[in-house]
């Protein structure tokens, strides 16, 4: 509170709704009009008078969450009409409604269709194959590799190009391949991700989502409609994204191709550095690519960025659920949020 305000025993006693709990409301029903003028208000008796819809459509998890009710499709005409109706209900009731900004979760892929209309922008994980070939064999270095590697048992003997045909002239020979592989792969339980490496990922995320919305309730933003809250979004463990290796050189000075070995091999003491700088390139980028975009469209719109990342009660999540440095992530945060769903 601004120091030349007065304080308000009434703000105080009776807030405004901004500061009553919230509530994520799961919106898996027809979107009809009465029944969710009549959930709103009954809500609103509650003191629930902070509502988050959050949408459940027929193309999130069809198989794993199956469900005989059939919403709208997501961001469909149908549905944003109807969504012009609740906005319209929660202003009337003085209420307050936070957008949520994917179709289930996690958010980033609009239910797959980033992923659906351009292939290239997939999720790539870093991947190692190890192996084994016997004297004589001739072994081809996948052309799409990232870099190879050759050892005469635990000794390394040197790095292989992609494309590159290897005769291998010793026994107890391993060769180590190392590739980015896109997930294109199309599942029924969980919709196709988009790889949020990619700054390209975050702004058609943006397109399609946070202008559709704007187009349509812009008008309620910074009133009506406080916040978007974006949750669980990830990258894979370990990532990759196309321009990784040159812009890792270009911030770090040395060539990360050359020590993709280290990244699988967390007992090296030698290649700790290289774990730490790989940590440290894709966690920036993972904030600044996806977090930054969608802060800086929020402040444009006199919206605040709130939301959650998933296992983030877990020191471990930084890897395994794919978010990083946690704190250069919720730096932004307009309201930084955690799960306690443990």
């Amino acid at each position: 509170m601004s120091n030349t305000k007065k304080f308000n025993v009434n703000n105080f006693l009776k807030p405004p709704a901004f500061y009553y709990p919230g509530y994520h409301w799961l919106v898996v029903s027809p979107l009809s009009k009465e029944i969710l003028s009549s959930q709103l208000h009954d809500m609103n008796s509650q003191g629930a008078k902070n509502v988050t819809p959050m949408p459940i459509p027929r193309d999130f998890r069809p198989e794993s969450m199956p469900s005989t009710m059939t919403p709208p499709d997501y961001l469909s005409k149908e549905y944003l009409q109807a969504y012009i109706e609740l906005v319209k209900q929660v202003h009337r009731l003085d209420m307050k409604l936070w957008l949520w900004d994917e179709g289930g979760w996690p958010s980033g892929s609009v239910c797959g269709r980033i992923v659906q209309e351009n292939p290239a922008l997939a999720q790539q994980i870093l991947t190692r194959k190890v192996i084994e070939p016997k004297k004589g064999n001739i072994v081809t270095v996948p052309s799409d590799a990232l870099s190879a590697f050759i050892y005469q048992g635990s000794t390394f003997i040197r790095r292989l190009q992609p494309g590159t045909k290897e005769k291998i002239e010793r026994d107890d020979v391993k060769i180590e391949i190392f590739q980015a592989k896109r997930n294109t792969a199309i599942s029924n339980s969980m919709p196709i991700y988009p790889d949020l490496l990619n700054p390209k990922s975050t702004q058609r995320f943006i397109e399609l989502t946070h202008d559709a919305y704007k187009r349509t309730i812009g008008g309620y933003f910074g009133d009506t409609i406080p916040a978007v809250f974006t949750d669980e979004p990830k990258v894979a463990n370990p990532p990759w994204t196309d321009d990784l290796a040159a812009d890792f050189k270009k911030k770090k000075g040395y060539d990360i191709l050359a020590h993709l070995p280290s990244l699988f091999d967390a007992e090296r003491q030698k290649g700790m550095q290289a774990r730490i700088d790989f940590f440290d390139w894709w966690s920036n980028r993972f904030a600044c690519a996806y977090f930054g975009q969608i802060h800086e469209w929020c402040r444009e719109n006199n919206l605040f960025l709130t939301g959650h990342l998933g296992g983030d009660h877990n020191t471990i999540g930084a890897r395994i659920y794919g978010f990083g440095h946690i704190m250069r992530v919720l730096r932004h945060f307009d309201i930084p949020g955690i799960d306690t769903i443990w």
